[in-house]
Formats: structure tokens, C-alpha cells, sequence
């Protein structure tokens, strides 16, 4: 793929049949996704890992509309992915892989809290994000120069700032890379060592700024950035233990990999179904759930289920909703007021185990099935106002940089990933770095 083709993804529209043909690989590959959960739900998940059957009022028709909208919502974000490859693409494409096929798939599996009229929704607004974004005309953001020396100022600072209170809370001293041990040390850091906005600046710090690093250095060729940007990823990681940074540079990789891809959906459900099956493969011959539980449970399962627990208890059970009363927008740390996912934890769990869930469980919580919409549209704008920020950056540069915080809608709400996993500080970091010469693009045209 030439430079110039990389880097101008909207110059002109492909013809219909491209689009076609990837629209009806993607339908192909997340059908093929949808019968893999199911499956595996109904005997693995539900024999080891404490899956439930039982959905009350469960029929051929909704196992049809749960195929059907898999089909369609997979369809339509294939067709968006080739022809607006990038970042904008692989954020519908995490949603279309990790939440929205996953929720039709137990849906037919009989997961006992699974609602097809919520998984259509979700599935819908997922439809209704990729048309927002692609009828929206392109945004323009122009660059002044002092506010963009001020900007890099800021998160200068703010960089400094985090490593150096890191360091001074004793971080170095209690260094711990031993997975087995991750929840032990982050539990010591958040009770001993959490520092005035830490809250926000560590993620911060691991999902935009050390990443931005690895970006820069792909931009400048540089060797010493992308070796610094790694080295404070995994010293954040040791200091804090969020298990999530230690992936983040894969995710990077992953990220820029998969955006240059015109078959990106594909690639990314194909690539999920292939390591469903090999999780299955390996549990086969050597009975360790270690690999089915991170590749297929904790990946493709448990965010749907957190999504249908929501469901359940402000619909089923009743409870009134949130209207933003638990979020960035609402202080509610106040005493005798249990975090929403606390009380979901202890509701389906039995722990106060945070039972953190996604752009569109969040989205139900706060306003039910219109709330689902609302925010899948809002989602679709974010997507478009990314596309525009790229411009200038290399669709690999774009969609490494987005790759993190995109991922964090599959977990986290809308507001909180905007403001807690640092979305928005990121779409700064792209404007930012968009002014930066990219000596890889002259590289790859001399």
C-alpha cells in the first residue's frame, strides 16, 4: 500500500462491489463468531466457568432476529471499515466484535438474564453510530501554534507530575512485575499511594500520553522515543499494577496493524474466532482453563453478560435509573452512596467486585432503551470527529493511538472513557501530532 494511499483513506469512495463483497465477509465471519460464543457458552462457559441457562420466554424468533441483526449491524460496519479505513473503523469495529455479536450470541445460547429486545438495541444504536458518522461532513480543526506550544506544555507537565508523585509515594521501592500477585500491589497503591488527581493521570499516563510516545517515534523514526515510551509503560505498570498497561503497547501494535487494513473487521472477528479455537484446543488436550478464560470468558463473554446484568436489574428488578447521577458529570462519592458497579457486583456476584460495563450498558442505566440510541449516536459523532482529527496522521499512527481508549468503551461508559480513560485527551494528542513531520511517510515516498 503506497503512502499516499494510506494516508488520504477518504479521497474517493470505493466502488459498490468492494464494499459489498467486504460487507458480506464480515456478515460471513460474525456469524461464524455468533455460533462460536453460543456454543462454547452452552458447554465450557456454563460447565467450568459458572455460566447459566434458563432465559425465560425463549423462541425461534428471537434466535432468528439475534442472527439477523449480527448479520446486519456486521454488514453495515464491514462496509464503513472499507471505505473509510482507520481509527474511526476500528472503534465500530470493537464494539460490532466485543459487545454487540457476543450479546446475540448468548441470546441463542439461553444465558438466563439474556433480553433480545436490549441485545437488538444495543445492536441498532451500533447501526445507527455507523450512519451518524458516516452522513456527518468532515470536521476542520485548524492548529495555532501557541496554543498547541501551550498544549504540549500541559502534558509535559502533567507527565512529569504523574511519574515524579509515582516515585515519591515510594513506586520504585515497590516494583512488581509477578502477575500472580498484580491485585495485591494495585490494592497497596490505591489504599497507601494514590496522589492528589491520580484518579485521572495514571490512566491518563498509561492509555494516551506514554502511547502517545510510541507514535512520536514512529513519526520521527526514533528509535530512543519508541524505546522510552516503552520503558515508562511497563515502569507505570510495576509502580501501579494495572494489569491493562502491560498490553498496551500489543494493543498499539495491534491497533496499527488492523487500521490500515481494508478488510479490518474481518481480520479482527476472524482473529477472535481463531483464538476462541484455539482456547477450546488447548482446554481439549490439557484441561488448563488459564487461556479459555482469558481468550474466550473474560474477552467475548463477560462483557456481554455485565451488559444483560444492567439490563436485568434496572428493568427486571426495577430500580430507578441513574439520569447521570454516578457520572463524571455528578459527584457521588458521597457517604452511603455504593458505586452502580459495586452494587451490580454484589447483585449478580455476590463481592463488591466492580462490575464495570460498556458504552451501551452504561448508556441503558442512565436512560433506558432511548438512552441506548441517544448514546450510539453520540458515539457515531465521537467517531467522525476522530476521523477529522486523523487527517494528517498515517491511518497505522491514528488507530495505534486509538486503539486503547477505544477498547475501554467495551468496558467503561461514554463519559467515563471520555474523561477517566483519557478519549478525550487523545483526540488532543492527534491534533497535536499532527504537526509533527512524519519522516516514516517521506521515508516510504523517497
Amino acid at each position: 500500500m503506497s503512502a499516499a494511499r494510506e494516508l488520504a483513506p477518504e479521497a474517493a469512495d470505493p466502488p459498490v462491489r468492494p464494499l459489498l463483497v467486504v460487507a458480506v465477509a464480515t456478515a460471513a465471519a460474525a456469524l461464524a463468531l455468533h455460533v462460536t460464543i453460543s456454543t462454547i457458552y452452552a458447554t465450557l462457559i456454563v460447565d467450568v466457568f459458572g455460566g447459566e441457562l434458563g432465559r425465560a420466554g425463549s423462541g425461534p424468533l428471537d434466535d432468528l432476529i439475534a442472527y439477523l441483526v449480527t448479520v446486519i449491524a456486521a454488514a453495515l460496519v464491514g462496509a464503513y471499515c472499507r471505505r473509510r479505513p482507520g481509527a474511526g473503523a476500528l472503534m465500530l469495529a470493537f464494539q460490532l466484535t466485543f459487545v454487540v455479536i457476543p450479546l446475540q450470541a448468548l441470546v441463542t445460547a439461553g444465558y438466563v438474564y439474556a433480553s433480545p429486545l436490549f441485545g437488538t438495541t444495543v445492536g441498532l444504536s451500533l447501526v445507527a453510530a455507523a450512519l451518524t458518522s458516516l452522513y456527518l461532513p468532515a470536521l476542520r480543526v485548524g492548529l495555532g501554534r501557541g496554543v498547541a506550544v501551550g498544549a504540549v506544555i500541559v502534558l509535559v507537565a502533567l507527565t512529569l507530575y504523574t511519574f515524579g508523585s509515582l516515585v515519591a509515594a515510594g513506586g520504585l521501592g515497590r516494583l512488581n512485575f509477578d502477575l500472580s500477585k498484580v491485585y495485591d500491589f494495585r490494592a497497596d497503591f490505591l489504599e497507601q499511594n494514590a496522589f492528589p488527581a491520580s484518579g485521572y493521570l495514571v490512566p491518563w499516563s498509561g492509555y494516551v500520553l506514554t502511547p502517545a510516545l510510541l507514535v512520536l517515534g514512529m513519526r520521527l523514526r526514533s528509535v530512543l522515543v519508541v524505546g522510552a515510551g516503552l520503558v515508562l509503560e511497563v515502569v507505570l505498570f510495576g509502580m501501579t499494577n494495572f494489569r491493562a498497561f502491560l498490553f498496551v503497547p500489543v494493543l498499539l501494535l495491534g491497533g496499527a496493524w488492523l487500521g490500515r487494513r481494508l478488510w479490518l473487521p474481518v481480520f479482527l472477528i476472524g482473529g477472535a474466532v481463531s483464538v476462541a479455537a484455539i482456547g477450546m484446543g488447548v482446554f481439549a488436550v490439557t484441561g488448563d482453563t488459564l487461556l479459555p478464560g482469558i481468550a474466550i470468558d473474560r474477552l467475548l463473554v463477560i462483557p456481554a453478560e455485565l451488559h444483560y446484568w444492567y439490563y436485568d436489574y434496572f428493568h427486571t428488578q426495577g430500580h430507578p435509573l441513574l439520569l447521570l447521577t454516578q457520572s463524571v458529570l455528578s459527584h457521588y462519592g458521597r457517604a452511603g452512596v455504593e458505586p452502580i458497579a459495586e452494587t451490580v457486583g454484589w447483585a449478580y456476584m455476590g463481592s463488591n467486585a466492580s462490575a464495570n460495563v460498556g458504552l451501551f450498558g452504561d448508556a441503558y442505566a442512565n436512560f433506558g432503551l432511548a438512552g441506548c440510541v441517544v448514546f450510539g449516536v453520540l458515539f457515531g459523532i465521537l467517531v467522525r470527529l476522530v476521523e477529522s482529527l486523523a487527517a494528517g496522521l498515517s491511518r497505522s499512527q491514528a488507530s495505534a493511538l486509538v486503539g486503547a481508549p477505544a477498547l475501554a468503551l467495551v468496558n467503561s461508559g461514554f463519559l467515563t472513557t471520555l474523561a477517566t480513560h483519557g478519549l478525550l485527551l487523545m483526540l488532543v494528542v492527534m491534533w497535536l501530532l499532527r504537526a509533527v513531520p512524519d519522516r516514516a511517510r517521506r521515508g516510504a515516498e523517497g
